[in-house]
């Protein structure tokens, strides 16, 4: 196939622009993430002693782009950087307890130095992560997972704080401004987080077996006490029992 001059030069600045792109450092949110926090804060500003089981909310959720980038080809999307450091006003809510972000340094060789540390240990661990302090940025997509796990103890509101410091690795110099924000988690104690859990599995339970276009509440009520008195008695209570004695296996010294 030949290609006249104007054509090859086209080509030519298409394929640099394609290779800068995923030659530069990405770190991003997927839109299901971003739709489960959403879903799961209490809406109409309505506070967190009063939660609600998480639904959907399609009219939102349809806004929201496939990826929520904060650092985009190497530069950090400032607004959505500010929604961060702000969000400390709106706490993640309890059923939030792993966070999945994506990164790759595409043909950048960068180095990361992180660290995350709860401000309030009576109610909140660490946060424990599924990547070393220090290292490299893989060079092709990756996750980095953030576990947010409670202690179980009492309920209230957990600070944690985030730091991130990337740098190219031979010449020592940052390649974007260093991340630093707090945020906080709202925790439950073990036996709210018990009856909550147990009124959302089975309120998703019953609306599945009876769902409203075909039958009337009644059915959905009778449904949900039974499901209630067989999840609450010992029976059913080992399934959530691994809130508390995951996490205490996690950080066992």
């Amino acid at each position: 196939m030949h290609l006249s001059p104007a054509s090859l030069y086209l080509n030519l600045i298409l394929l640099e622009l394609l290779v800068g792109a995923q030659g530069q450092l990405n770190l991003w949110a997927d839109r299901k993430l971003v739709a489960r926090i959403i879903e799961s804060i209490p809406s109409n500003g309505k506070d967190y002693s009063s939660l609600k089981c998480p639904r959907q909310r399609p009219d939102i959720t349809q806004h929201i782009p496939p990826q929520l980038f904060l650092v985009l080809n190497g530069h950090i999307l400032q607004e959505v950087y500010d929604k961060i450091l702000h969000s400390v006003h709106r706490p993640l809510p309890p059923q939030i307890e792993i966070i999945r972000l994506k990164w790759r340094a595409g043909l950048e060789r960068l180095t990361y130095n992180i660290s995350m540390v709860s401000l309030n240990k009576t109610l909140l661990f660490d946060p424990l992560l599924n990547v070393a302090s220090y290292g490299i940025i893989p060079a092709m997509e990756s996750d980095v997972q953030i576990t947010l796990a409670c202690t179980g103890k009492v309920t209230g509101f957990a600070a944690f704080k985030l730091h991130l410091d990337i740098r190219r690795e031979f010449e020592g110099l940052r390649k974007i401004p260093r991340i630093d924000f707090v945020a906080q988690k709202y925790c439950l104690s073990k036996q709210r987080f018990k009856r909550f859990h147990i009124k959302c599995d089975c309120r998703a339970q019953c609306q599945k077996l009876f769902p409203p276009v075909y039958f009337g509440k009644a059915y959905r009520k009778k449904c949900n006490q039974r499901c209630r008195r067989d999840l609450s008695s010992k029976r059913g209570t080992s399934r959530y029992n691994y809130y508390t004695h995951q996490n205490q296996q996690q950080h066992i010294n």
